[in-house]
């Protein structure tokens, strides 16, 4: 599988991660009062099958779904695997997932924040 390095910014945000909030826990957790900044790999994977979308990009991380490429992001994507030769073919790049923060107030109620996934593309 092809690994496609970036420069570090991971400034590629992915959609949908509020679906699998549980698949980041275990991958990222537990939920922290700082939160988290954890750096992993991330597979890309053409899903040409999806109902909602047939350019759909789905992100994994570990063998668990964690949300899709944004629909214009994805088309794109698509294309350009297209155009080298490598359509439908997933790629790994790097990952970020952040956030999860987990507070507890002196009132005694806790805040938590979702976590969500940051990908360094180039």
């Amino acid at each position: 599988m092809l690994k496609i390095e970036g420069e570090g910014a991971f400034d590629v945000d992915i959609v949908g991660e509020s679906h699998y909030q549980d698949a980041l826990d275990a991958i990222a957790g537990p939920k922290c009062p700082e939160g988290v900044d954890h750096e992993c790999e991330a597979i890309l994977v053409p899903e040409a099958s999806n109902p909602h979308d047939p350019n759909a990009v789905r992100v994994e991380i570990e063998e668990c779904t964690v949300g899709y490429l944004p629909r214009e992001f994805a088309k794109l994507w698509r294309g350009m695997l297209t155009r080298t030769g490598r359509p439908g073919e997933p790629i790994i790049v790097d990952a970020m997932i952040v956030g999860g923060w987990r507070r507890e107030r002196r009132d005694g109620s806790v805040t938590e924040g979702l976590y969500s996934v940051k990908l360094d593309i180039g």
